[in-house]
């Protein structure tokens, strides 16, 4: 393995995503110097988490993302509950004037695509995943493998963000908990054009006792149908 690479207060961001791809710009709004990993080589065209709330927005806005962003997405501007058919409660979502002071939806792989458009090729490194790291007072360096080659590379950084995900290699390294609760819940998800007519700008959910289908619109036409599966029984193979 060849000595470090290393660059004085580098940050090394595991995770392309939205909220790595995210971090990255604020960096760089800043002039602070940065690198990104991520085992992935490709994205893929699912919608995933769509939902973009006005605080991220104004972090677009210290970018200068917010307008490109918007053009990109549509207005989310509330969410209908129905019960058995019957509609039991509406939210309204604030709406401001300002392009970065709406609530929006868009799918995640045109927002992901649109951040790195932004970003200069050389700073974000597909195909390479942490493997483990060491830290000290100062600084941390990072063991990197690729993906494909097996080949392995240290990095030594200031900080290593772990922005990789719910199952963070990073988090888990570091012994840190992920709050929340975990369901045995099988369900489905998936992009389609609706066959009836949708509200374009407002989400819905449809309830029974035992059944949940939730429709958020998307941009395009589109809308994202998600909900658990009943009534047959799933291997988790």
């Amino acid at each position: 393995m060849a000595p470090p690479t290393s660059l004085q207060r580098l940050v090394l961001i595991a995770g392309a995503g939205p909220a790595g791809l995210t971090l990255a710009h604020l960096l760089q709004a800043y002039r602070q110097p940065f690198v990104i990993i991520d085992p992935k080589t490709s994205g893929d065209h699912l919608s995933k988490a769509t939902g973009l709330h006005r605080n991220t927005l104004r972090l677009f806005g210290k970018a200068g993302l917010a307008s490109e962003v918007a053009q990109k997405a549509i207005e989310l501007n509330g969410n209908r509950v129905y019960v058995n058919g019957a509609l039991v409660k509406t939210t309204t979502f604030r709406q401001g004037r300002e392009v970065n002071d709406k609530n929006l939806s868009i799918n995640q792989f045109s927002l992901e695509e649109i951040l790195l458009s932004r970003l200069p090729s050389s700073s974000v490194l597909f195909g390479k995943k942490v493997v483990a790291f060491d830290q000290n007072k100062e600084d941390v360096t990072v063991e990197v493998q690729d993906c494909s080659t097996g080949e392995m590379e240290k990095i030594r950084a200031r900080y290593l963000i772990g922005a990789d995900g719910a199952k963070s290699a990073i988090r888990k390294s570091m012994g840190s908990s992920f709050e929340g609760v975990t369901t045995t819940e099988t369900a489905f998800t998936f992009d389609a054009v609706p066959c009836s007519p949708v509200n374009p700008n407002e989400m819905a959910m449809f309830l029974t006792e035992s059944e949940r289908l939730t429709v958020v619109p998307l941009p395009k036409g589109k809308c994202k149908f998600s909900g658990p599966i009943t009534g047959i029984a799933l291997k988790e193979e």
